[in-house]
């Protein structure tokens, strides 16, 4: 193995690493310094694999990202097509945002939104990707396999990512006791996109 792969697999093991203490530990207060110490390193080899601390979490929320979709592409067979999928796609979305294992990842994209609005410089790029890459893969599913217009698939792309980011901030928000209502409503959300989408592709 070449020392580049070498600096690919630290630099991996280091975003698994970050991304774990984020999840638990949040914003609040991080610095390269603490983080680095966390992790059982120099500052400067953070430094060396990321650049700038901002860098470093875009990478990590996209890395959150990837596996999100990543998981939500694995429960749809790929030969499946059909309005009935957003229902099973929303399904899938639902599941994910109640895994207790996932609060702290989603806890963890609302403190950057917040971060985006006050210091936009600095993240403005990460809302661009929290926005712009999950609207281009639920608008290509929705194009490839639910045989919605592309002049109108992003648009329906909007309403489902508004919809399911409504209901990961009011699960972050609510009372423990609150939330199966949530959950009931999540299983409302499939059976009413998937109307809106035999209408917008025509399908009866």
């Amino acid at each position: 193995m070449d020392s580049g792969d070498n600096g690919n697999s630290r630099r991996e093991q280091l975003t698994e690493q970050a991304t774990e203490y984020l999840k638990a530990n949040g914003l609040a207060s991080l610095t390269y310094r603490k983080l680095a110490y966390e992790l059982g390193v120099a500052p400067n080899t953070l430094e060396h694999h990321f650049g700038t601390k901002d860098k470093l979490l875009e990478q990590l929320l996209e890395r959150l990202a990837e596996e999100q979709r990543g998981g939500l592409q694995a429960t749809l067979r790929q030969e499946d097509a059909g309005p009935e999928l957003v229902s099973r796609y929303v399904r899938a979305a639902m599941v994910d945002i109640s895994n207790l294992e996932n609060e702290g990842a989603s806890q963890l994209f609302f403190e950057l939104v917040g971060a985006s609005m006050r210091e936009h410089d600095l993240y403005g790029e990460f809302l661009s990707h929290a926005m712009n890459d999950w609207i281009d893969f639920i608008s290509r599913f929705l194009v490839e396999r639910t045989e919605v217009p592309e002049s109108r698939a992003r648009v329906v792309a909007h309403l489902i990512l508004a919809t399911i980011r409504g209901i990961m901030l009011s699960r972050a928000m609510v009372e423990a006791s609150e939330r199966p209502l949530l959950d009931e409503a999540g299983d409302l959300l499939g059976p009413l996109l998937e109307s809106l989408i035999r209408s917008e592709s025509g399908t009866p």
